[in-house]
């Protein structure tokens, strides 16, 4: 039986970054392996609604101000709490390809307050229509008692039918309010069950530090032992933010900026070592057979990895655990999903 793909609708993310493409990626791919031949097209797919660009706008315009953008980012949230500019009373758009839909897939850090508030209105909408919510390989920000009680009181109202979280503090402060729940992995680590070639030539080194400088130490370092035409410095950022100042400082090695999250990932493919402060720079190198060193503080951003990857001196993927975890995943789903 062939079911036609207005039946899964994948909410994807607008890509601030090449990591949440990564998510989507992953989504779509998980998808596919639950439904085999049962679906004769990867799934529908919309952009979640424009609200998140509209409380973010101030963000992009910071990019390009004589002022750090942290410091101005500061300053706007002294000055207004974000979720009070969410337009309450906009008229969510539905298109009509999808009125025969009966699950809608969201994935990545949607398990947030403001994410939630953002996305709420459209969210009640296709839950008005019948269709089930499917929050697919999601975490949170922050999980603080403020944080965790608004987000569970928009939860409350909202029902979703199942959850799949990526880190166990998701789990085990919303799982209570879906039909179904299963503590899984991030999304993006399926981006191996398509795009892993076993015969890639690993020899890349891969830089990623958007939120951070390179560490001076780790430069010198990979200067002095690596060929420079094997280091490409990587930014993830969304391109229309990036100072271009900051790219022409860096000519010790090659740049790669793009729009397309496939030359990410072919990068990737065929990279041997990633160190970055993006944590699904880290998980995309880890799952397409690199090893990575991630940087920054020990926080959320180490518990998606963890997920499926071991860690010696760096990480690197766990291809036992990881095999489980997605085989538990994709017979979750096959058991609610009912097709």
């Amino acid at each position: 039986m062939i079911i036609l793909q207005q039946a899964f609708l994948h909410l994807k993310s607008l890509w601030t970054n090449i990591g949440n493409a990564f998510i989507d990626y992953g989504t779509i791919i998980l998808w596919q392996k639950v439904l085999g031949e049962k679906i004769d097209d990867p799934l529908s797919r919309m952009s979640l609604p424009p609200e998140f660009i509209l409380t973010t706008v101030d963000r992009v315009k910071m990019a390009s101000s004589f002022l750090p953008c942290r410091v101005l980012n500061k300053i706007r949230l002294l000055i207004h709490d974000p979720e009070a500019h969410v337009l309450q009373n906009y008229s969510c758009f539905i298109p009509e390809y999808i009125n025969n839909t009966e699950y809608v897939s969201v994935a990545g850090m949607i398990l947030t307050k403001r994410f939630l508030m953002i996305y709420k209105p459209i969210l009640e909408k296709l839950k008005q229509k019948g269709k089930k919510l499917v929050f697919i390989g999601v975490g949170g920000s922050k999980y603080d008692r403020i944080e965790v009680e608004e987000s569970s009181k928009i939860l409350a109202r909202l029902r979703p039918y199942a959850l799949i979280a990526r880190e166990e503090k998701a789990y085990k402060n919303y799982s209570k309010y879906f039909k179904y729940s299963y503590l899984g992995i991030d999304n993006a680590f399926f981006l191996r069950e398509k795009f892993l070639k076993q015969n890639n030539k690993k020899k890349y080194i891969i830089l990623v530090f958007d939120s951070t400088k390179i560490p001076k130490e780790l430069l010198k370092n990979l200067l002095n032992e690596e060929d420079p035409e094997n280091i490409v410095r990587s930014f993830h950022s969304f391109y229309a933010s990036i100072k271009p100042g900051k790219v022409l400082e860096e000519r010790s090695f090659k740049i790669m900026v793009s729009d397309n999250p496939l030359d990410y990932i072919r990068l990737y493919a065929s990279s041997k070592k990633i160190y970055s402060d993006r944590v699904h720079a880290c998980i995309a190198g880890i799952t397409l057979g690199s090893k990575c060193m991630i940087y920054g503080k020990m926080d959320k951003r180490f518990l998606a990895i963890e997920r499926a990857a071991v860690k010696e001196e760096f990480y690197a993927i766990d291809g036992e655990r990881y095999m489980r975890e997605r085989d538990n995943e994709i017979k979750f789903l096959r058991e609610i999903i009912k097709i």
